[in-house]
C-alpha cells in the first residue's frame, strides 16, 4: 500500500529544487493522479547557505587572529577616534597648559598654532612616565600611552623662535588623561 503523506512530502521536496517550468510540467502530468489535488507553484524563499554563513564567520575569525598577531585589540581599533587635542596657542616667554584625552596605546598629536612665527627648534623638556612622545616637525609632538595604561600622564616641550610679538622660548605642559 502506498502512503499518501510520504508521497506528498517527497513531491514537495522534489518541487523545492525545480524551476517553475518543471513544476508546471509536473502539475500537468500529475493532474490525472487521484493522490495529488493541488500544487503550490509560488516561489519559496531560499535559506542562506551554510557555506556562506561559515565564510562570514571565518573572515571575522581571521581578522581577529591577524589583529591579535599584530598586538592590536579590537577595542583599540574601535577607539581610534578617541584622541581629543586642541591646538595650543604659541606664547613666547610664557608657559601654556594643554589637556589631551586619548586611548591606551593610541597615537595623539599635540600641535601648536604658530601663525607667522619662525620656529627655530622644538625640544622635549620633560618625558612622560607612562608613554612616549616624539617630535612632529617644528610645530608639535605625538604622544602614545603605553599599552594597557589607564590614568594620568604629563610631559612638556619647548619651541624656540620669533614672531612679530616677540622672540624666545614657549613651553607647553601637556596633561594627558588616558582612558
Amino acid at each position: 500500500m502506498h502512503d499518501h503523506g510520504s508521497a506528498q512530502r517527497a513531491m514537495e521536496t522534489e518541487m523545492n529544487e525545480m524551476t517553475l517550468q518543471d513544476v508546471a510540467s509536473l502539475a500537468r502530468r500529475e493532474s490525472r493522479s487521484p493522490q495529488l489535488t493541488t500544487i503550490d507553484t509560488r516561489p519559496r524563499p531560499r535559506a542562506e547557505p551554510a557555506a556562506r554563513r561559515l565564510t562570514i564567520i571565518g573572515c571575522m575569525l581571521l581578522l581577529a587572529i591577524v589583529l591579535a598577531a599584530l598586538g592590536v585589540r579590537w577595542f583599540d581599533v574601535v577607539a581610534a577616534a578617541e584622541c581629543h587635542s586642541s591646538p595650543v596657542p604659541l606664547l613666547f616667554g610664557a608657559t601654556t597648559d594643554a589637556v589631551v584625552t586619548t586611548g591606551s596605546g593610541m597615537a595623539c598629536p599635540v600641535s601648536v598654532q604658530t601663525g607667522s612665527a619662525a620656529i627655530q627648534g622644538l625640544e622635549i623638556v620633560s618625558l612622560p612616565r607612562n608613554g612616549a612622545v616624539v617630535e612632529r616637525g617644528r610645530t608639535g609632538v605625538t604622544y602614545r600611552a603605553y599599552r594597557n595604561f589607564k590614568g594620568d600622564d604629563a610631559f612638556a616641550f619647548a619651541l624656540r623662535g620669533r614672531s612679530d610679538f616677540g622672540s624666545g622660548t614657549a613651553v607647553v605642559w601637556v596633561k594627558v588623561n588616558v582612558k
